[in-house]
């Protein structure tokens, strides 16, 4: 990967960890600057999404020191000590910094993104009828009906009917501030759906997202999941990592707190 290429990742990585941040405030999250790093927390739902530590933005390495304080707020904050970034904003050393804190290893889920310009590269569906962001599409003795919803201000939906009755769909968030657009509830892999379909409804959310001011669409999915997005047209683009106090024999929370005692 050359440099240019390097870079458009990078910024690519950026919308997407803007994205995630201003998703988990619509949900509730709130945000507090610690240091080199944000604490985000939600005041009464625990889950891991809206509880965590994260490097600032716009940085390229923060020290032990720094994920330490950030780490103590959200222990004070009565929430699991938890580490959540995208890897490749920052070197794999990072990870070990956070194995030396007494955080282990949580969870590992592959993000893929395509913009709009990569996935019109993809063959391309031939409806028999296409009017804005609602389409016809025949396939053999089935007739489709793919179109965009509109879901409450949070995103929309892509759906597609088949004699008038919903078959698949698939929910879009949208976060025009970044520019960047996230699929959720789809798993192409487990639907016997053609793939003409599934780029149908892929096609539909596409031109949806960037009518909204979000040309980027990306999805965070289980390494078994991503071939089946890789065929339709998304790029990697590394891994949303999280690292957090083991959870055995309710003890979590103590042990980071005297690993951060102890490094101090």
């Amino acid at each position: 990967m050359d440099d240019a290429s390097i870079k458009e990742a990078r910024t690519r990585m950026r919308q997407v960890q803007e994205h995630l941040l201003l998703a988990g405030k619509a949900h509730g999250a709130r945000e507090e600057n610690v240091g080199m790093v944000d604490v985000i927390f939600h005041p009464a739902n625990p889950l891991g999404d809206l509880n965590y530590v994260t490097p600032r933005r716009n940085t390229a390495w923060v020290s032990a020191g720094y994920v330490e304080q950030g780490l103590s707020r959200l222990q004070a904050l009565g929430r699991t000590p938890r580490v959540r970034y995208l890897e490749g904003l920052f070197p794999p050393a990072f990870g070990q910094t956070l194995l030396k804190l007494g955080l282990a290893h949580e969870s590992r889920t592959a993000l893929l993104a395509a913009t709009v310009e990569r996935l019109s590269e993809v063959p391309a569906v031939h409806p028999d009828t296409d009017t804005g962001n609602r389409r016809s599409l025949r396939e053999g003795g089935t007739a489709w009906d793919v179109t965009a919803l509109d879901d409450n201000g949070v995103g929309f939906a892509v759906a597609a009917f088949r004699d008038g009755a919903l078959h698949v769909s698939l929910q879009v968030e949208t976060q025009p501030q970044t520019g960047a657009a996230r699929i959720v509830g789809f798993v192409p892999r487990q639907r016997a759906d053609s793939v003409d379909l599934r780029r149908a409804l892929l096609d539909a959310a596409c031109r949806t997202a960037a009518q909204q001011g979000c040309p980027l669409l990306f999805v965070l999915v289980s390494d078994e999941d991503a071939p089946a997005y890789r065929e339709l047209g998304f790029d990697d683009l590394g891994a949303l990592v999280s690292y957090a106090a083991p959870a055995d024999e309710g003890q979590a929370h103590e042990r980071v707190a005297q690993s951060l005692s102890s490094s101090r």
